[in-house]
């Protein structure tokens, strides 16, 4: 689905990310008031296309440039990542979002018991079976994985003092996602005005001549 955004906003002298709520496919950036970067324009797909990427076409006063590197211009980021949705140790408030490890890598630290502040350690078993397990009795794992892990939601599994309790795998995707505008030109108290575009359809579309037109 298409989305469109815009806004203004003063930079404070480095590196502005502007959270638009997705990685837009085309952004367009004016310099309104006390700038000398009058405009840039930044595709994804020319981002995408090089192994240096691009970050925009700079045109300064009718003078038109590439940008050369990201602090001169613009670059996508997104800090996208997959959770699980368990039981909130807050009673009565739903479900939160938590990030979720494999075994191996929960047990390289002694896993956190969750209380009512904060919720435990969430793991994945190295042979994924559909279900997540959330440490609720803290300890120190025996460094072995256990051999069998229960699938009975609420059931639990001890790993020497510690104890996962079995969750249902709701998975999510969270973060924040947007452009960066490079530290080079986002000038102390520099204003600048952004359109950031989501488009239905974009990519690239391979070799075209008059017999091979561009066709999504």
């Amino acid at each position: 689905m298409s989305k469109i955004v815009s806004g203004m906003f003063t930079s404070g002298g480095s590196a502005v990310n502007v959270e638009c709520g997705f990685v837009p496919d085309y952004v367009k950036l004016w310099s309104a008031l006390g700038g000398t970067e009058l405009c840039i324009e930044w595709f994804k797909c020319l981002s995408d296309a090089g192994a240096t990427g691009q970050y925009g076409c700079l045109d300064s006063a009718g003078a038109k440039s590439m940008c050369a590197d990201a602090a001169n211009g613009i670059a996508s980021y997104s800090t996208a990542s997959n959770k699980v949705k368990i039981d909130s140790p807050v009673i009565g408030t739903g479900k939160v979002a938590v990030a979720v490890v494999d075994w191996s890598s929960a047990v390289s630290t002694a896993a956190t018991a969750r209380d009512t502040t904060s919720i435990g350690t969430v793991v994945r078993p190295t042979t994924h079976n559909g279900y997540v397990y959330e440490c609720t009795t803290a300890g120190t794992s025996s460094g072995t994985e256990p051999t069998t892990w229960t699938t009975t939601v609420g059931g639990t599994v001890t790993d020497n003092d510690v104890v996962f309790t079995c969750r249902e795998e709701e998975t999510v995707r969270e973060g924040c996602h947007g452009f960066t505008i490079g530290a080079t030109i986002a000038t102390d108290s520099e204003k600048w005005v952004f359109k950031a575009e989501k488009h239905d359809m974009t990519g690239n579309l391979g070799d075209a001549d008059a017999t091979n037109p561009v066709r999504f």
